[in-house]
C-alpha cells in the first residue's frame, strides 16, 4: 500500500442504536479494476448517485457531533431522505503526517433521488 493511498471507511450500523460489539464496518481502498482479491480481502462497491457531503476537520474520535448535526439537523431540514445504503467516510489526509486537529474527512450520506 502506498503512503498516499486513498482510504475509505464504510459504516453499516448506527453506534447510537447498536451495542459496540455488534457494529459492522469496512476499511476500504481503491484497487485496480480486474484485480482479484483473495481471503481475507473482499471487494466492496460504493454506489454512485446523490450524496450529501460534510467536510469535517479534527480528530476522528470527535466526529460524533458532526454526524449528529448532519443526521439530526441538516437532513430533516434538507427535504431529502436517506437512501438504504451505508454512510462512508473519505479520509483526505493521513494521521501519520498531520496532527489530529488537522485531519480532514468527508462524510458521505447517500440520499434518495427526488
Amino acid at each position: 500500500m502506498a503512503p498516499d493511498q486513498a482510504m475509505r471507511a464504510v459504516f453499516f450500523d448506527d453506534p447510537d442504536l447498536m451495542p459496540a460489539d455488534t457494529l459492522r464496518s469496512r476499511a476500504c481502498s481503491r484497487v485496480a479494476q480486474g484485480l482479484t482479491l483473495g481471503p481475507p480481502l473482499e471487494g466492496t462497491l460504493l454506489r454512485g448517485g446523490l450524496y450529501a457531503r460534510l467536510r469535517y476537520r479534527g480528530p476522528y474520535a470527535d466526529m460524533k457531533g458532526a454526524y449528529r448535526w448532519l443526521l439530526g439537523v441538516w437532513l430533516p431540514q434538507s427535504g431529502y431522505e436517506p437512501d438504504d445504503e451505508p454512510i462512508f467516510e473519505a479520509y483526505l489526509n493521513n494521521p501519520q503526517h498531520v496532527a489530529p486537529a488537522e485531519l480532514m474527512t468527508d462524510v458521505h450520506l447517500p440520499l434518495k433521488t427526488p
